[in-house]
């Protein structure tokens, strides 16, 4: 099982060699997925293509000025579709966050500058407006882009180390951090952060 691939895709932009430093499926797809390159982009890209000499690589998405670092697609939150559904999140090696809307922009939604680098950033699972981040100051963020977009609504120094990556518990009550010293750390996290009203999804 896994010897060999099902399929291998050359991954190309203008003749070029995409160096990929991240990679995400949007939920429920298996073709389409999205790359973030060593050259400050994120491409969309497909497994399988129409014709045969069709180039894999689609849309670009421009507005991050270093190395794409972490790439998360918005997940199903309940049956009902909210407006968050769709949205993308990314960190870059520029010490920027981004929420992109690929589906109906190629440049971001919102960019946030840091004060020092972030490297990743995901989705809450159970709360639609809900996403959290790490930076290498060993902060971790909480945003709800519901209520605020130009700051996050927490902001823990968790760590002396950077943070270099963080994770949610399936439930959304529950932060998982790693640093770059081989520390992984657990943290509770405040119930306005996983707890949602209907109006959240609107």
């Amino acid at each position: 099982m896994m010897k060999e691939p099902q399929k291998k895709v050359y991954l190309t932009s203008n003749t070029n060699e995409l160096p990929v430093h991240c990679i995400d499926f949007p939920e429920g797809e298996t073709n389409k997925f999205y790359i973030g390159s060593e050259d400050s982009n994120i491409y969309q890209a497909k497994i399988h293509t129409k014709k045969q000499n069709e180039d894999n690589i689609g849309d670009k998405y421009t507005g991050h000025k270093g190395t794409i670092l972490s790439l998360h697609h918005h997940p199903t939150i309940n049956e009902r579709k909210s407006e968050a559904s769709g949205l993308l999140l990314s960190t870059a090696a520029d010490w920027g966050l981004g929420v992109w809307h690929p589906k109906t922009r190629k440049n971001p939604l919102m960019l946030v500058d840091g004060e020092v680098e972030y490297y990743d950033a995901q989705w809450s699972p159970v709360h639609p407006s809900v996403f959290a981040a790490c930076n290498g100051s060993g902060q971790i963020e909480l945003w709800d882009i519901a209520k605020e977009t130009e700051e996050a609504r927490a902001r823990i120094d968790a760590d002396k180390r950077a943070l270099n990556k963080i994770r949610w518990s399936h439930d959304g009550k529950r932060l998982l951090t790693g640093n770059s010293h081989g520390v992984v750390k657990l943290y509770n996290v405040d119930k306005e952060f996983y707890q949602y009203r209907e109006e959240d999804l609107t």
